[in-house]
């Protein structure tokens, strides 16, 4: 009956995978560092066309609503992974894995590796690691493979090209870090035998590492349905992309739709390669794309700025009796020294604020100070928004404790003072140094120039 059992557990893809896992725990004390286990078992073309992309029409648009005026900008690049040759990731990496099933095959031509990458030693009270991989194959290029954070299991893939016996193998582990160098963990090298499922330890022993294959022909028949997602969530992209509106988060730019092309285009490569001819079309599109709308959208601005109004005249608010005037704009020392004079904290002021000027054209208007962090509206609804020369919009809040809430007698003006939240907007940038214009956000949005 033991024996029926052990053979049930060797034919099954996830009774296979917990067995292995035990046997490479085993390998660190058992075998030479970097030397793989035996082990038994069994394991759309687009249209080439070039397409440019028509001259984009300004047009207006309704207000922005949520928090700063902006939401968070899908920032995911495949053009910069790719000059990186970082591999994007299959969803369901787990499942996959636990499906496998070994076998033995030389050589191994396409598909794709499925790694399990372990750290079995991690103390219980240590943080977990971000843990990314550079694998390297017969000293060819390395390609890097990015886990989950905060884990000390993780299931990476990569599209294989060849692997055939005696070829060494590399995954060398790190910790990834935001804001340094990654911290090296170990490195796993070894010859594959023709045999899958792959066993590696790690130098250090602290790596212990099992590699399944997806055959080539498996990995084919997933393709269709990911060529037809591609072609169309470009074609959707290169459509939303066709039309500026001046009143718009952004003019209009179509984040969602751009995210949506570049995780189609991901979905392929995770399977075939950055190298593969069906990947290159698509991804010159987005390319050509993106590279119109940045240049219709700097035109628009540009041309938005001549007739803006100066810094220090004002302009009528859509919605209500109200002039508007921007002032003064100033970082570091002088706008602690500008919070500090209008009742804040230094230890709470912004890198940068900027002075606005609110004034009662006609009857009594009411000033309402939000909550700090939350995008300020005038009276009248109008919401005053920085634009830089790429389209970019910011949403501005009052800096604390410098405003309360009251009326504004009529002929009476307020000086307001505003700070833009940068975590949507760039990590490493301050958005009143980009900035090039205010926009009061309305039907028909009020410009004036910010320097």
């Amino acid at each position: 009956m033991a024996d029926l059992d052990m053979r049930a557990l060797l034919t099954d893809g996830r009774g296979l995978r917990h067995f292995l896992i035990g046997l490479v725990f085993l390998s660190g004390c058992c075998l030479p560092a970097g030397s793989p286990l035996p082990s038994s078992g069994i394991p759309v073309v687009l249209p080439q066309t070039t397409k440019t992309t028509p001259g984009l029409t300004p047009a207006t648009g309704t207000t922005l609503t949520g928090p700063m005026g902006t939401g968070c900008r899908a920032t995911r690049r495949i053009e910069d992974r790719a000059k990186v040759r970082e591999i994007p990731q299959i969803d369901g990496a787990y499942e996959l894995f636990g499906d496998l099933a070994g076998a033995a095959v030389d050589p191994a031509v396409g598909g794709v590796l499925v790694c399990d990458l372990r750290l079995p030693g991690t103390p219980w009270y240590k943080s977990r690691p971000d843990m990314q991989a550079r694998l390297t194959i017969a000293g060819g290029p390395g390609r890097t493979l990015v886990g989950h954070d905060n884990r000390d299991e993780v299931v990476v893939t990569a599209p294989l090209d060849r692997i055939a016996s005696g070829d060494t193998i590399t995954l060398a582990v790190e910790d990834r870090d935001l804001l340094s160098r990654n911290d090296p963990i170990d490195s796993a090298t070894g010859s594959f035998n023709g045999v899958f499922p792959l066993l590696l330890t790690g130098a250090g022993r602290e790596l212990h590492v099992i590699c399944q294959h997806q055959t080539a022909a498996a990995t084919a028949a997933e393709m269709p349905p990911l060529l037809s997602a591609l072609s169309s969530r470009v074609s959707a992209y290169d459509t939303a992309a066709q039309t500026l509106d001046r009143g718009a988060q952004d003019f209009g730019f179509p984040w969602a739709e751009r995210e949506a092309a570049e995780r189609a285009v991901e979905e392929v490569v995770a399977r075939v390669g950055w190298g593969d001819p069906r990947v290159g079309p698509p991804r010159q599109q987005l390319t050509a794309t993106e590279t119109s709308w940045d240049t219709a959208v700097r035109a628009d601005v540009a041309s938005i700025s001549k007739g803006a109004a100066p810094q220090g005249s004002g302009v009528m608010a859509p919605g209500g009796p109200i002039r508007v005037t921007v002032g003064t704009q100033a970082c570091g020392t002088a706008a602690s020294s500008m919070v500090v004079a209008a009742g804040g904290s230094a230890d709470l002021a912004p890198n940068c604020v900027l002075e606005l000027g609110v004034h009662a054209v006609g009857p009594a208007v009411h000033v309402d100070v939000p909550p700090d962090g939350v995008a300020f509206h005038l009276p009248g609804g109008a919401a005053p928004e920085l634009v830089m020369a790429n389209g970019w919009t910011q949403g501005l809040s009052i800096v604390p404790s410098t405003a309360t809430s009251g009326p504004i007698a009529p002929g009476q003006s307020q000086t307001l003072l505003l700070r833009a939240d940068s975590l949507c907007y760039d990590f490493q940038s301050e958005p009143l140094k980009d900035a090039v214009l205010l926009r009061l956000t309305g039907a028909a949005p009020g410009w004036m120039k910010v320097r």
